[in-house]
């Protein structure tokens, strides 16, 4: 059992599912981010609220990355501000780290190809990395795989 001062403020959430515009709702409704401002750059408000998201950002709809961006930029300020917003792992999580992407939006996709995949092309000077992938959304595999290039930084740098 946490040892929380009296009258801490805690609030939680799941189940985002890459919908970007619910998530700034439910974050300006729970009063942990400025409504004045954007998606592209968010303002924590919410003090030395605690505010957990107990999983699923993935999958379903066409802006995850934008919605993990928006977390990650509100979890660095919450922590300057005396507050925490922490990040759980949820089964959509854990699918995608599996390579099983059945519930991923093409939208979804098309924003991991542009986000990350182009990137690693650029770097490499060549798409020959995503053979490796046999076609299974290479740049959502580079992304979740075990290891892979957001397997654990998100999760390090949100909570």
């Amino acid at each position: 059992r946490p040892d929380l001062p009296k009258g801490q403020r805690i609030v939680a959430f799941g189940d985002v599912h890459g919908d970007i515009t619910a998530l700034r709702a439910f974050l300006v409704t729970a009063g942990i981010l400025d409504p004045r401002s954007s998606i592209e750059e968010p303002v924590w408000c919410g003090g030395t609220t605690i505010c957990v998201q107990t999983g699923d950002v993935l999958d379903r709809g066409d802006d995850e990355l934008a919605c993990f961006r928006l977390l990650a930029t509100l979890a660095r300020q919450a922590h300057d501000a005396g507050g925490q917003l922490l990040l759980l792992y949820g089964n959509h999580e854990s699918l995608n780290a599996a390579g099983l992407f059945q519930y991923a939006n093409p939208g979804g996709n098309v924003e991991f190809e542009r986000t990350i995949g182009q990137g690693i092309d650029y770097n490499y000077g060549s798409n020959r990395w995503r053979l490796q992938f046999a076609g299974n959304q290479p740049s959502r595999w580079a992304s979740f795989e075990p290891g892979g290039l957001l397997s654990e930084t998100c999760w390090g740098i949100c909570s």
